[in-house]
């Protein structure tokens, strides 16, 4: 039988610099973002001298150039100070824990060089990083990223820690960037901690279609060959990504995966076709990702939210959440969690964008949070199914005739 081949490996007929359209790419200007990257210029202006920059609360939505400016303007500190200033970026989806955290740090003040701080404790980590800092004198501006997910792992006590550490530096200064989705993240801090981190802040908001299309053609001409597109396909993929919040992310990751998918086909052009593919592909592949990586009580919470709106609640509380999330781990053996951590995770998964949870007034009887998927249950059901504990309960399990709620 004549070995048919999977993979094509003759030279790309769309792409002439794939790399230009993946996530960690920073290009070499920033359409519409001119004003946040002159504010954030303008706060770090300080350590690019060598003296302590400002502290900086950066909000938006997924999608809308936080990192990307950030990143931007960080890279030409470091190029442009002269080694008075390091600027260190932070993932907290990757680094979320507070060892985690400085123990990344401390990696880049030695040189970028991953190393295995097994055994060591959160003090001689922190302690490291305060004698590199005072002994060189430098300016260091660490950027955490995705702070919502460090925050909802107790990272109040590590944003003490960098935000007093200027008091106990002999030399040399930390200033901190914290950037995050939910703009009333800092309540509940401590009010060291919020005035400190709060010295300025700085909102972006959703890129419109018009500029999600400047966007596009600014990576497109870089990313992909002369010919291979045009405004129309563009323009159907900024008007997606315009309905989503203005989300330039997902707007990116479309005109890649459009690009790959044409690709594949051997076509010469991307095509309005190709795009209604990556779209659906994009969605499905998105959600999977982001549910199969939640821990198990929290995808017992979601899990409580779509079989509710699969008998058609016409409204989920917290006190009818709790109850139909109980009766979900009690069927699969387990001690259901407080009320409060299951209030925790329906911040945690309004956050990821799963849900939407609105505190609503109901007059004398007062507040109280209510709750829905902002994707489709039917989807996010099938995916939570895949979970070998989630998908066996009640014998035939969810997909069977028997109801656990």
């Amino acid at each position: 039988m004549k070995h048919v081949p999977l993979f094509r490996t003759d030279p790309s007929r769309i792409f002439a610099d794939r790399r230009a359209l993946d996530p960690s790419f920073i290009p070499s200007r920033l359409p519409h973002r001119e004003e946040e990257v002159e504010r954030l210029v303008l706060d770090l202006s300080p350590a690019a001298r060598g003296e302590r920059p400002t502290n900086v609360l950066i909000y938006g939505k997924t999608g809308t150039g936080k990192t990307a400016v950030t990143r931007f303007v960080g890279r030409a500190l470091n190029e442009e100070s002269g080694g008075r200033a390091k600027y260190v970026h932070v993932n907290c989806e990757i680094s979320y824990t507070s060892f985690l955290v400085l123990t990344r740090i401390l990696s880049e003040l030695r040189g970028g060089q991953p190393e295995a701080y097994t055994g060591f404790s959160q003090d001689y980590v922190y302690g490291r990083i305060l004698s590199i800092v005072s002994a060189s004198g430098i300016s260091l501006v660490v950027s955490l990223d995705e702070m919502d997910r460090l925050m909802a792992r107790g990272g109040e006590c590590l944003l003490y820690l960098l935000l007093e550490a200027n008091e106990r530096l002999d030399g040399g200064s930390i200033g901190v960037i914290g950037i995050a989705n939910d703009i009333g993240i800092t309540r509940g801090l401590d009010p060291r901690v919020r005035s400190r981190l709060s010295e300025d802040k700085i909102v972006f908001p959703p890129y419109t279609t018009t500029q999600l299309m400047d966007i596009l053609r600014d990576r497109a001409r870089v990313a992909l060959r002369p010919g291979t597109w045009d405004d129309g396909v563009l323009e159907l993929i900024a008007l997606t990504a315009a309905a989503e919040h203005g989300d330039a992310r997902r707007a990116i990751e479309l005109l890649r995966l459009a690009g790959d998918i044409a690709d594949s086909r051997g076509s010469d052009r991307i095509t309005e076709e190709h795009v209604v593919e990556a779209r659906r592909r994009a969605e499905e592949d998105y959600l999977r990702r982001l549910v199969e990586t939640l821990p198990l009580h929290q995808k017992a919470v979601l899990m409580a939210i779509c079989e509710l709106l699969n008998r058609g609640a016409p409204m989920i509380t917290m006190s009818v959440l709790y109850g139909a999330y109980s009766n979900i781990v009690s069927f699969a053996g387990l001690q259901p969690l407080t009320q409060r951590r299951v209030r925790d995770f329906v911040h945690d998964l309004a956050t990821l964008g799963l849900i939407s949870a609105e505190v609503r007034s109901f007059g004398r009887e007062g507040r109280t949070t209510v709750v829905t998927a902002k994707s489709d249950p039917a989807k996010l059901r099938q995916i939570l199914l895949q979970d070998e504990l989630l998908g066996s309960l009640g014998g035939g399990g969810f997909g069977g005739q028997r109801t656990l709620l």
